[in-house]
């Protein structure tokens, strides 16, 4: 037992931010005249003593681990175990809270803590090991981190920006921009030094700088923020190279890039980096498990899909082997499908809940990484079969028996898409039960279905109760979830214009990057 002196009478709030506190009930008037929530006053008595031995332990052998096997640049050791001892107090109760139903209500605790909290519950799953998973060596990362690094700071952030936007409070959005312009300040820094500039940290931390352009909103400036984030990330991961997929947490960085460079491409019907195209062969070559292979070998697929695309938006191309392509493409999808392995078969349940559930029916899966695989195949079938129909309009072709085929996979697709999203909110079983409290309700499972979600919407035939349905969904996104980007596209939704702010960007050119 160490003694602490005699603590701070002050509500959390002014403690928080080192401000005089009056100490009134229920209420202090500091937080009164600012308009926030006050955090309320601790136990003094409960706080004179307090047992700091596992802190102690835990920081030295923090320190020993950051001075025997870590230096600046380096890999992290792949023995690591999420389970073990973390590094620190916030990392610890992080860790733990990352893996309950509720973000914790600790109302002693800093609020940029909170921000952690909201972070570490919404965006880390212990059961969630699909490579596009923001999973366990997130901490891995975290706990091996300077506390005065940019990673921390855009964990916080992101955490922060999502408070706020669950709570429609001003406070917490002014402290995820502190926090986001110190992020910023410390990853130019650690880009100037060549030790630190290829580090795992750093790239982690311009991956979730993007993150925190989809919980912020949606806007020109922030989808150019975005766009910007994506091509200094792919810029960071040359450096990199490819010896940076020869351990587990690079192969898993590289793929959760590899997912927003496809998403990119998609939109503005641009070509995928040469690069990536090479790595992720390299990438499928090393995967061993059988369920995450099957996942990897969707993307040759959508690159071709993507060069497709790209090239008839360049050259408005008329040949008829555009046609073919498509049909190609279409087919290796329905092959792909068809060779899923058990992991990837999903239930469809059939229910008469017309809020939740669009056409009657629903899915179940057996793991929430699934969806996002799945609503990623659907997507690009959708495209596909958008391609097959424009061609054969702008030819003048008549085709009906392929013009009926193609109306109908987009009609299947669009209702898979949204009938995968009661599984993203968690709220019943394979026998149509409530699930209660959330199991699968999570910003990080959220954001994998905003823009499957928006395509199922926006599509050529989409119809008006689809287009409804998903603004519902949207909102309810932002609100349960704290994805602002999920209330913007709703917003824009209702317009019944589609995004146009891609098409002002250009083309992707990954050597030209703007200042972070």
């Amino acid at each position: 037992m160490v003694y602490c002196g005699v603590p701070s009478k002050g509500c959390g709030s002014c403690r928080a931010k080192r401000t005089k506190c009056d100490q009134a009930v229920p209420s202090c008037g500091q937080c009164r005249r600012a308009r926030r929530v006050c955090l309320g006053y601790r136990d003094e008595k409960s706080l004179t003593f307090r047992d700091q031995t596992r802190t102690v332990v835990s920081k030295a052998q923090a320190a020993k681990a950051r001075s025997s096997k870590v230096t600046p640049g380096t890999d992290l050791p792949e023995e690591f175990n999420p389970s073990k001892d973390a590094s620190g107090a916030l990392v610890s109760i992080a860790q733990v809270s990352a893996y309950t139903q509720d973000i914790p209500r600790n109302p002693h605790a800093p609020i940029e803590e909170q921000g952690s909290f909201y972070f570490f519950h919404h965006f880390v799953r212990k059961d969630v090991n699909s490579p596009i998973a923001y999973n366990e060596y997130i901490p891995k990362i975290y706990n091996l981190t300077s506390s005065y690094s940019e990673l921390p700071a855009i964990i916080q952030a992101i955490g922060m920006a999502g408070i706020a936007n669950l709570q429609s409070s001003s406070e917490p959005m002014m402290i995820a921009r502190r926090k986001h312009t110190a992020c910023l300040r410390a990853l130019n820094s650690s880009l100037q030094d060549p030790k630190t500039a290829t580090s795992d940290a750093t790239f982690m931390t311009v991956m979730l700088l993007s993150l925190y352009e989809t919980i912020t909103g949606f806007s020109p400036q922030s989808l150019k923020s975005w766009v910007n984030h994506i091509n200094g990330a792919t810029a960071i991961m040359r450096l990199r190279g490819k010896a940076s997929l020869q351990t587990v947490v690079g192969r898993h960085l590289f793929s959760l890039l590899r997912i927003q460079i496809v998403v990119d491409c998609i939109q503005r019907r641009a070509l995928i980096p040469p690069e990536i195209i090479e790595w992720s062969e390299y990438v499928i070559e090393m995967e061993t498990n059988i369920d995450y292979r099957h996942e990897q070998e969707t993307f040759p697929i959508i690159t071709r899909l993507c060069t497709l695309r790209g090239l008839i938006e360049k050259e408005r191309n008329n040949d008829p082997a555009v046609l073919v392509i498509a049909k190609g493409i279409d087919a290796d999808l329905i092959e792909w499908a068809d060779k899923s392995p058990s992991c990837f078969k999903y239930t469809r349940v059939f229910s008469n809940d017309a809020e939740n559930v669009l056409s009657g029916y629903y899915h179940v899966y057996p793991k929430v990484w699934v969806v996002g695989t799945w609503n990623l195949y659907r997507s690009a079938r959708i495209l596909a079969h958008e391609v097959i129909e424009r061609w054969l309009s702008r030819n003048f072709a008549v085709d009906f028996a392929q013009l009926q085929r193609s109306e109908a996979v987009l009609s299947m697709m669009s209702a898979d898409i949204c009938a995968s999203v009661p599984c993203v909110f968690g709220q019943i079983d394979a026998n149509g039960l409530q699930i209660g409290s959330s199991r699968f309700a999570r910003a990080g499972t959220g954001t994998w279905i905003l823009w499957p979600l928006y395509l199922a919407a926006t599509m050529n035939r989409a119809m008006p109760t689809t287009r409804s349905w998903v603004i519902n969904q949207l909102d309810r996104m932002g609100r349960t979830m704290g994805i602002q980007q999920a209330i913007s596209l709703a917003a824009v939704l209702r317009t019944k214009k589609e995004i146009t702010a891609w098409d002002s960007l250009g083309s992707r050119v990954d050597e030209e990057v703007d200042d972070w």
